[in-house]
């Protein structure tokens, strides 16, 4: 794997060399296309069996969301349509559809209110304790300041500290919140 994309070799047992012709688009014989769709077959296969799909851009969102998966069985949906939230990930409860997190990749200076341009990915999360911090933890972007807060994820705060915010968000979004 390089660059995020599985690629190899295919070998002529007959020659030891590399058969080439399946990289090149001209090269339309019977033979040669059966060779590349095998190939390509092959190489969805292993994508399918070893490699895990990573729909954000920090690590830690990435880690997060595979933790929100395995306490509350949720995988973030993507609703929107726009190039510009299409990867925005929304995470709902199964039984309502109620939204307790959503995961955005916004220029940083939206959350700590300057001009920095640096993108992160934040998860927006519902808190009654609003633990605010001017590090790691502030005002919700784009949701009621009042009862959300927006938590950068840039491994400042921990993993733990991140899922007990979740856990608070998961409750007070639930049927009794």
């Amino acid at each position: 794997m390089k660059n995020g994309k599985v690629d190899g070799q295919v070998i002529d047992c007959s020659t030891g060399d590399e058969y080439y012709q399946i990289d090149v688009p001209a090269m339309q014989g019977k033979f040669v296309s059966s060779v590349r769709a095998g190939y390509l077959e092959i190489l969805g296969q292993i994508v399918d069996h070893c490699c895990l799909t990573m729909p954000f851009a920090s690590p830690q969102a990435n880690r997060i969301a595979g933790r929100i998966y395995d306490r509350y069985h949720v995988a973030p949906d993507f609703p929107w349509k726009s190039k510009s939230f299409k990867a925005y990930g929304v995470f709902r409860h199964l039984d309502s559809g109620k939204w307790f997190g959503l995961i955005m990749n916004v220029q940083r200076g939206l959350v700590t209110k300057n001009d920095d341009e640096q993108t992160v990915d934040i998860i927006n999360l519902k808190s009654d304790s609003m633990p605010l911090d001017d590090r790691s933890v502030f005002p919700s972007y784009h949701m009621n300041h009042k009862y959300w807060i927006s938590v950068v994820l840039d491994d400042q705060l921990d993993d733990d500290d991140v899922m007990r915010l979740i856990d608070e968000s998961f409750r007070l979004t639930g049927k009794q919140g």
